[in-house]
C-alpha cells in the first residue's frame, strides 16, 4: 500500500482546517479564521501578492488608528472594549510601533533620559545624593567627562527599554477616579493614551525642538524654550486626557478634569522615578 501522497492528492481530499482541524464549510475556518489552503498558495506570484498585501494592510491599519487616536480621543479604546477590533491596531501593537518610531526619530535625547550634569547640578535629582555618588565615581573633571559620555550613552539606550511600566501606572489613575468594573479596560485606555503621548513627543521633538536647537540657537541650551515647550506640552496632554476620559468613561466634566490631573500627576511622578532608577542602575554599572 502506498502511504506517501502528493500535495495535490492531499488538497483534493482536505476538508479540515490545517490549523485547528475543524471541518471547513467555506473559504475561511469558522472556528479560528484560517484561510483554506490551496495549491495556488504555493505559487511565487501569490507569495508576492500576500507580502505586498501584508505591508499595505499594516500601513492602512496603522494610519487609520493614528488618525482616530489623534482626532477622536478615547474612541479607539472605547471601540476596542466594545469589540470593534478588526479595522484598527490592537492597543499594545500600536504602542510598540509608536515606541519604535519615537526612539528612531528622537534618539538618545528623549523625554525619558536625563544627562549626568542634571543629576549633578539640579534639584530634585540632588535630593537623592546623586551629586555625592557622582563625586565618588568621578572625582576629577577629566574623569567626570569620561563618565558623563558613557553615562549619557547608556541612559539614551536604556531609557527606551522599560517604557511599558508607564501603561499600568496610567491605568491606576483611571481606576482610582473612574472605577470601571474591569482592570483590563483601564489598561486599554492607558495604552492608547501613552501611544498618543509618544506620537505627540515625536512630532514635538522632530518637527519643532530639534530644528529650533539646530537652526536658531546652534545647539546652545535655551531654558526659556524648554520651559515654554514643556508647559505647552502638558497643557495639550491635559486637554487630550480630558476629552479621552469624557468619551471613554462617559464621565462628567468635573470627574474628567480630576481624572486628567491624577493621570498627569502619576505620569510626572513616574517619569521622575524612572529617571532616578535609571541613574542608580547606570552609575552603579560604571562605578563597578
Amino acid at each position: 500500500m502506498r502511504h506517501n501522497t502528493t500535495v495535490e492528492d492531499h488538497l483534493k481530499n482536505k476538508v479540515e482546517c490545517t490549523s485547528c482541524g475543524s471541518v471547513l464549510t467555506g473559504k475561511y475556518c469558522s472556528t479560528c479564521g484560517e484561510k483554506r489552503f490551496e495549491l495556488h498558495d504555493l505559487a511565487l506570484k501569490h507569495y508576492a501578492e500576500e507580502s505586498i498585501e501584508g505591508i499595505t494592510h499594516f500601513d492602512n491599519k496603522f494610519f487609520k488608528s493614528v488618525k482616530l487616536l489623534v482626532t477622536r480621543p478615547g474612541l479607539l479604546a472605547l471601540d476596542f472594549c466594545r469589540g470593534k477590533r478588526v479595522p484598527f491596531m490592537r492597543p499594545f501593537a500600536l504602542f510598540f510601533v509608536c515606541n519604535i518610531i519615537y526612539f528612531l526619530l528622537i534618539g538618545q535625547n528623549n523625554l525619558f533620559s536625563t544627562p549626568l550634569t542634571s543629576f549633578y547640578n539640579f534639584y530634585p535629582f540632588t535630593e537623592f545624593h546623586s551629586k555625592e555618588i557622582i563625586d565618588q565615581v568621578a572625582p576629577t573633571n577629566e574623569k567626570f567627562k569620561v563618565v558623563a559620555t558613557i553615562f549619557n550613552q547608556k541612559m539614551g539606550i536604556e531609557s527606551k527599554a522599560f517604557l511599558v511600566v508607564f501603561i499600568p501606572l496610567l491605568a491606576i489613575g483611571g481606576f482610582l477616579v473612574f472605577r470601571r468594573r474591569y482592570l483590563s479596560e483601564h489598561l486599554v485606555f492607558s495604552t492608547y493614551l501613552f501611544s498618543f503621548l509618544l506620537l505627540f513627543y515625536t512630532f514635538l521633538g522632530s518637527c519643532i525642538t530639534n530644528p529650533y536647537y539646530y537652526f536658531f540657537v546652534k545647539g546652545n541650551y535655551d531654558s526659556t524654550y524648554d520651559l515654554v515647550s514643556a508647559l505647552t506640552a502638558w497643557v495639550i496632554f491635559g486637554v487630550y486626557c480630558f476629552f479621552a476620559s469624557r468619551r471613554f468613561y462617559n464621565a462628567s466634566i468635573i470627574r474628567s478634569v480630576i481624572g486628567s490631573v491624577v493621570i498627569m500627576f502619576l505620569f510626572l511622578a513616574g517619569l521622575y522615578g524612572y529617571r532616578i532608577l535609571l541613574f542608580f542602575k547606570i552609575i552603579h554599572s560604571i562605578g563597578v
